[in-house]
């Protein structure tokens, strides 16, 4: 089972016969079925009162395929945000794990891709102090066979070269450039004792891997696009 972040959770209220019980009446994640993602499951506040948890199956509005739920430490809460905190929510079957880009990505870089979605696993076993490790792996892996594909004959050069420095002397697109070079930031402070990014996490590591893929896909399809369209010969 995976365990569903507490940002997907929305709207909690008290169960209908349970004016101490409190659940989310919807829940914002991807659909373990037909892959949309995110989609809302309307989960409202009529949950099944078991032992030792409530069970809430709901339905995926793209498909129409059911999705089990539990939650779990959910009794004697007095108010709404004390229950958010508390309150474990499990999913199965797994919603999908990867956010989608482009396929070219996985094209360049076939460890990339693998790296990635062994994190975005280690991620839903709750392994929360190896993902962020994870995803700057990747990124570096990433960044190091695209570079390694636009200049072969600096292979040997960017093989041993520091990441941040690859990123630097390499990387001519400004959009790209930067936001990788944050990501590795923010990726390091997932190594190190003290943070030096004190007031980002996990989160902000994996917007600007996904900015990074998005504009890294742009340049690859702009790139196809001039190889494809050539400047016409002036007569």
């Amino acid at each position: 089972m995976y365990q569903v972040p507490i940002e997907a959770t929305q709207r909690w209220s008290t169960l209908s016969n349970d004016n101490k019980i409190f659940v989310p009446r919807s829940i914002r994640i991807g659909c373990p079925h037909c892959g949309e993602n995110p989609v809302i499951f309307a989960t409202t506040n009529q949950w099944d009162k078991r032992t030792d948890s409530l069970h809430k199956t709901a339905i995926c509005p793209s498909c129409g395929k059911e999705s089990s739920f539990w939650a779990i430490q959910f009794s004697g809460y007095p108010n709404e945000n004390d229950a958010q905190s508390k309150c474990i929510i499990f999913m199965y079957p797994i919603p999908p794990l990867a956010q989608k880009y482009d396929d070219d990505i996985n094209k360049i870089s076939p460890r990339f891709a693998d790296i990635y979605k062994q994190t975005a696993r280690a991620e839903a076993s709750g392994l929360t102090e190896l993902i962020g490790i994870g995803y700057r792996k990747s990124l570096e892996i990433l960044i190091k066979d695209w570079l390694i594909q636009e200049k072969p004959l600096e292979k040997d050069k960017i093989c041993v070269l520091n990441i941040s420095k690859c990123i630097g002397d390499y990387i001519e697109d400004a959009n790209l450039k930067e936001c990788a070079k944050r990501a590795i930031w923010l990726g390091n402070d997932e190594t190190h004792y003290v943070r030096k990014w004190a007031d980002k996490d996990i989160a902000d590591l994996k917007k600007l891997l996904e900015i990074t893929l998005y504009w890294l896909s742009a340049h690859l399809a702009s790139k196809r696009l001039m190889d494809d369209m050539p400047e016409p010969s002036k007569p």
